[in-house]
């Protein structure tokens, strides 16, 4: 796969992932955990340069494409990458973790607390049995593990990209299938070149599809989405339960009211499970899911309470 994050350095390399920085500066260093839900982690670029532009050190990683030889990449792994990474930075972290990021690091910092200096979650679904009118949750309600597992093993042991691109289309079909394309006609007419570059921008994230690896998918689908086990620690983790108590390190809490992903409410219950004292909460009324971390406003809120 080509390499779609902008202006980084490719520190570790191996055939899962790719571990980026982008900057040195001062402080905490920042390490931005970016979704993993079947595309390119690259719509996360927007946050990382507003991490940049803050002088600040910034690291994330990536996870390749999935292949028949790294299909068996489990939750363990994943977690082990991310502590590969906080290793090679060599100092705690503000770790940023951005929608299917956000569990995986809620995870992470969980199991290893002393590395993690300020948990912050954009999106992030942490208790997936809540929110009125959310697809996603009702989707979990219904979803057949056996139907899933019939899709891995007739793929070589992944889950296709296509597949994941081909569900969160249908979310809004007539948004994907036609009114994009004409709002890219209606910039090209009026030669509003900002409104171009930024519909490329989106378009080059949302059509690069990649595929994961039907082990922890699987995993993921079974564990989190369906029984909620993070939420109710009862997740067995690399030998040992999850427990967000564990968490007492301050907690940001970013959701949209607009979110057709993600309900505020699966992201902001994670405040009721935490032990940490200092926990913010950050609801931005007319954000959808993506622009929850990519919206000029929002990113510029974040920035001030960074």
């Amino acid at each position: 796969m080509e390499q779609k994050f902008k202006r980084s350095r490719i520190m570790i390399e191996t055939p899962v992932f790719r571990f980026h920085k982008f900057s040195t500066g001062s402080g905490t260093p920042v390490f931005v955990v970016p979704p993993h839900a079947g595309r390119h982690g690259n719509i996360s670029q927007r946050i990382i340069d507003t991490c940049v532009n803050m002088h600040k050190s910034v690291y994330t990683y990536e996870l390749k494409s999935a292949t028949k030889h790294t299909n068996s990449t489990s939750i363990d792994d994943l977690v082990c990458i991310l502590q590969q990474c906080c290793q090679y930075i060599g100092q705690p972290v503000d770790m940023v973790c951005l929608c299917q990021g956000a569990w995986l690091g809620a995870i992470y910092t969980a199991l290893f607390p002393e590395t993690i200096t300020r948990y912050f979650n954009f999106a992030g679904p942490i208790n997936t049995k809540t929110g009125e009118d959310n697809i996603i949750e009702k989707y979990c309600n219904q979803a057949l593990i056996n139907t899933h597992k019939l899709i891995v093993n007739a793929n070589y042991g992944l889950q296709p990209g296509n597949m994941q691109w081909l569900a969160f289309a249908m979310v809004r079909p007539d948004y994907i299938f036609i009114s994009r394309w004409g709002n890219l006609w209606s910039h090209i007419m009026t030669g509003d070149k900002e409104a171009i570059e930024k519909w490329k921008r989106n378009n080059d994230w949302y059509d690069s599809p990649v595929d994961l690896a039907g082990t922890w998918f699987l995993e993921c689908l079974e564990n989190h989405f369906m029984k909620n086990r993070l939420y109710n620690s009862t997740w067995n983790v690399l030998g040992e339960k999850v427990n967000l108590k564990n968490i007492a390190c301050p907690v940001y809490l970013y959701a949209g009211g607009a979110d057709e992903i993600t309900h505020h409410k699966q992201v902001f219950d994670m405040g009721k499970k935490v032990s940490s004292t200092e926990i913010y909460y950050t609801f931005f009324p007319d954000a959808g899911h993506t622009k929850v971390f990519t919206g000029k406003k929002e990113l510029k809120c974040f920035a001030e309470e960074f």
